[in-house]
């Protein structure tokens, strides 16, 4: 098992999340149970030996005793139990807002395929209402990425619509409008008689006039137009649909056509040439959504074929058995989603996007979805997923990144209440949940917004997340790490332990003399930590930035100048004194997060002033004051001595809000956590005297949701 966590454990992640940990020792006396397990012990220096018990021990030099470091596997259960008898105990979730989003008759995604964006989760979210009304949700390019409205948002300006497809509507005389992604909406002129339309993208679609003429439409960005293009290859068409550059077109005979085009469509280019698909059935159907080789097609018998792109050659077709009485397919580049007849909709594929609930990653057989009955519609975005009840609800499922599913906030502008708990002793935000100690106790809270209790065997003193997991400290004096369904792994010394922090995507450890370790999880060694010249006092904290700083008690902040062999030497910043706390400018110059204030890092001294601190050219420290009368900082927060309290790091206009009495915070951590592209997760947890357990920034509930499907839930 140890050899597997190990390996596990050197993947390189594709979210990396920086996390300030502010480690409150906690003195109590607790039993312990200890793990008789096989045990590897590590020395820095020495080669190994194998015992006869397989364990590894390396040699030590006779005149120099070195650390013992003892890794074994260990058993707890993830989730142990959730408490629901004690109030004090329960969160809840404040996030549904607004009236039912109801007598919906019609819905649509909007397709954002971007396959260099590996972080990313954009979606959009349309409906148009019984009377006409059209509502959207989600990444719209007028709005800023962290602004994106997270709940169903009525589009004023336009006539009454009957239909929609993405960015564009089509109105009961034949005209189509340009819904302009948040902008003002606006009617393309060049267009009428048109009964039926399909978007590609934001800025393109075919639109299908009354007497079977396909029109190409396009946004011509040099004169802020758009231009319309009559085909001729394909007429008398019904129906339309297109995947994968891939036009498809029935006729009103029932055969199926298809045009290929490139990204650019039919730009300064000839019009492909039009092949009919050899089918002997009429086709009625094609499904709708995006795929890279295939799609699906209904024949007028209810049975459909899988449609398989192949290169330089006829589309391969085969009968589709996975599912009878088949209503409609729909899907994206990963996911197949199949609403039947008896309206329960059903998934299967890849899950890259993990918006089908299933330990497998890649489902063949298709599952139904819970809580869906009686569904008239599906329609699948990149990452999330609509559906449509008889009775005019909606629901949705799958990523929330930019508020695609409508159901909770992407940013909490003010301090938000997620419940209460009593006797918190500390509080860890990490990308995927937020850990809380109580009473030797660690709960979490799901991205459900449930709390349940994690099954660690031996009550903990603190917690630290690094760059990879959370990491827990015992009143025994072990570590756990690597806490999985599958178990967990204990790491041991032949010292006491007096704390732990993080150091990178390693941990610190200290000892109770003050000695300092640097232990690397992914090749079992330690580094010694010491300070030059011995002027370091009694550790304060231990932060985990772009570089390792160590605060101390007498305000010295020291930061890592050099390693010689498995020594780190840590080296005082000058002139910088009387420091009470350090915090970090996520990613500044990243172009995703901007910033007033200079400098990465942060130091907050004694007399409420704020230092901004750079390295330059000559890799020195320098350091500048950027704001005074600051009482708290926390992450990229200030809170300044009359309750201001402003994020720095958000993307447009600051988030700013007002606590009253600053002495009703108890305990800050804030977390970020970057997906390569597309927006970052960096949020901020305060827990009140009072025990209420507050938000503020980005929604931790709603990124990087990878292992769990969201259940769908009534648009508001």
């Amino acid at each position: 098992m140890l050899t597997k966590r190990v390996l596990l454990n050197c993947v390189i992640l594709l979210v990396i999340f920086l996390s300030t940990a502010c480690n409150r020792p906690i003195q109590q006396d607790q039993a312990t149970n200890q793990n008789q397990e096989e045990s590897i012990s590590i020395d820095s220096t020495q080669g190994d030996q194998v015992k006869e018990d397989n364990s590894i021990v390396e040699e030590t030099f006779d005149e120099e005793p070195k650390a013992q470091f003892t890794t074994t596997p260990c058993i707890a259960d993830m989730f142990l139990k959730q408490d629901n008898s004690n109030t004090s105990l329960l969160l809840s979730e404040p996030f549904i807002e607004g009236e039912l989003l109801a007598d919906i008759k019609a819905i649509s995604t909007k397709t954002i395929i971007d396959e260099a964006s590996y972080g990313s989760h954009y979606g959009t979210s349309y409906a148009l209402h019984e009377n006409g009304n059209v509502y959207a949700w989600g990444s719209r390019n007028e709005y800023p990425r962290d602004r994106n409205p997270a709940f169903p948002q009525l589009i004023n300006d336009i006539p009454q619509a009957t239909s929609i497809s993405g960015e564009f509507i089509l109105t009961e005389s034949g005209e189509v409008w340009y819904l302009n992604e948040g902008g003002k909406p606006f009617m393309l002129s060049s267009l009428t008689n048109i009964v039926r339309i399909n978007e590609v993208r934001s800025d393109t679609l075919f639109a299908l006039t009354e007497d079977g003429t396909i029109i190409h439409v396009s946004f011509q960005y040099n004169t802020n137009t758009f231009s319309a293009t009559p085909l001729s290859n394909i007429t008398n068409v019904s129906k339309l649909f297109n995947f994968d550059n891939t036009l498809f077109a029935i006729k009103t005979d029932g055969t199926l056509w298809t045009e290929e085009y490139n990204n650019n469509l039919f730009s300064n280019e000839k019009e492909p040439i039009a092949n009919q698909v050899n089918i002997a059935d009429t086709v009625i159907d094609v499904a709708e959504g995006f795929n890279i080789n295939s799609t699906f097609i209904k024949l007028q018998s209810g049975k459909w074929l899988i449609y398989q792109k192949e290169h330089e050659s006829p589309p391969k077709l085969t009968p589709f058995e996975k599912l009878d009485d088949v209503k409609k397919i729909a899907h994206n580049t990963h996911a197949n989603f199949a609403l039947k007849n008896d309206g329960t909709v059903w998934g299967w594929g890849d899950q890259n996007g993990h918006i089908i609930h299933s330990n497998s990653f890649e489902l063949d057989t298709p599952i139904q979805i819970e809580g869906l009955n009686d569904i008239i519609d599906i329609q699948v975005g990149t990452d999330h997923v609509l559906a449509l009840s008889r009775n005019g609800n909606v629901y949705s499922w799958g990523n929330n990144m930019t508020g695609q599913l409508g159901t909770s906030p992407t940013i909490f502008q003010h301090l938000t209440a997620i419940g209460t708990m009593s006797d918190i002793d500390q509080i860890l935000p990490t990308n995927k949940t937020i850990y809380i100690l109580r009473k030797g106790q660690v709960w979490t809270v799901t991205e459900d917004v449930e709390l349940k209790q994690l099954g660690i065997s031996e009550d903990v003193q603190t917690m630290i997340s690094n760059m990879r997991q959370p990491i827990f400290l015992t009143f025994s004096g072990k570590i756990i790490f690597d806490l999985s369904e599958e178990g967990c792994d204990t790491l041991e010394t032949d010292f006491p332990i007096k704390n732990i922090y993080a150091y990178g995507s390693d941990i610190a450890i200290q000892s109770e003399d003050d000695k300092l370790y640097h232990w690397t999880f992914n090749n079992n060694h330690y580094k010694t930590i010491t300070f030059e010249k011995d002027q370091h006092t009694e550790i304060k904290n231990i932060y985990s930035f772009n570089k390792t700083f160590i605060l101390t008690t007498n305000g010295t902040v020291y930061y890592e100048d050099q390693i010689l062999d498995d020594t780190i030497i840590m080296k005082p910043i000058e002139n910088l004194h009387n420091i009470v706390d350090l915090s970090y400018d996520y990613a500044p110059d990243s172009g995703y997060n901007k910033t007033v204030l200079a400098g990465s890092v942060r130091a907050l001294d004694s007399e409420g002033n704020l230092y901004g601190i750079n390295l330059d050219e000559d890799n020195n420290f320098t350091h500048e004051k950027v704001l005074e009368n600051i009482h708290l900082i926390t992450g990229n927060v200030t809170i300044d001595n009359s309750g201001e309290m402003k994020d720095h790091n958000i993307v447009g206009t600051p988030l700013i809000t007002h606590i009253n009495n600053l002495d009703d915070i108890l305990l800050t951590e804030s977390l970020y956590a970057y997906g390569i592209e597309g927006p970052g997760l960096h949020y901020h947890v305060f827990v009140m005297k009072d025990g209420s357990i507050n938000l503020f920034g980005a929604n931790p509930f709603l990124y990087f949701n990878y292992t769990k499907q969201v259940k769908p839930v009534i648009l508001n």
